[in-house]
């Protein structure tokens, strides 16, 4: 993860506990979590609560040394934190909705690449992505599957930086559209890929 989403994930975590405080929960923290995990309390029952965040529409998730999804199980509620053109928007989804979607997408990314390391994150996007961008469209426009979903605002600030990504129908730079491909055929995030091109004489 960059510097620049480290920034980012305290404030969108501390958006995230506004989300689900404005459905009527009691919110608390988990203590040593850091905001990734929350109780949250309403009618008597507590649930627990997965926060993720993301800074350019894409919501990764870990895996173990045997290739299980890290703590995605343990909750009961996965509320997803991204930046977008007005603010903080939140999204609440069932734990098994999110599993079925990263379960796909993982499959589809193993059988472009067979040596697919067991722990390397998984990401899906929040967005539609055209089906002719590989492994990375599947299980893409996740935001479909939330349960509930607003817009907390949010200040920009210097702590606070917009998307990388821009809307779904703006034009991908080739630069972008180049990082996304190779990523797709390596098996790694897309954050992790930088493109540099050199000319010969």
């Amino acid at each position: 993860m960059s510097e620049r989403k480290y920034a980012n994930q305290k404030p969108l975590r501390a958006a995230a506990e506004r989300g689900i405080a404005n459905q009527g929960f009691k919110v608390e923290v988990v203590r040593g979590s850091g905001g990734a995990r929350l109780t949250a309390t309403k009618g008597g029952k507590s649930i627990n609560v997965a926060v993720r965040t993301s800074s350019d529409r894409w919501v990764g998730w870990m895996r173990d040394e045997n290739g299980k999804w890290r703590g995605m199980r343990d909750a009961d509620l996965i509320v997803v934190a991204a930046l977008g053109p007005n603010g903080a928007e939140i999204y609440a989804f069932d734990s098994a909705p999110v599993e079925k979607a990263f379960d796909a997408n993982l499959a589809a990314r193993e059988a472009n690449n067979a040596v697919l390391s067991k722990t390397a994150p998984i990401f899906v996007c929040l967005d539609t992505v055209a089906p002719g961008r590989g492994p990375s469209a599947t299980s893409s426009n996740l935001k479909a599957k939330a349960l509930w979903s607003e817009t907390v605002p949010l200040v920009l600030t210097a702590e606070v930086t917009a998307p990388e990504v821009a809307a779904p129908e703006a034009e991908e730079s080739f630069v972008d559209r180049v990082r996304r491909e190779f990523a797709d055929r390596v098996g790694v995030a897309v954050e992790k890929v930088t493109v540099e091109f050199k000319v010969s004489a």
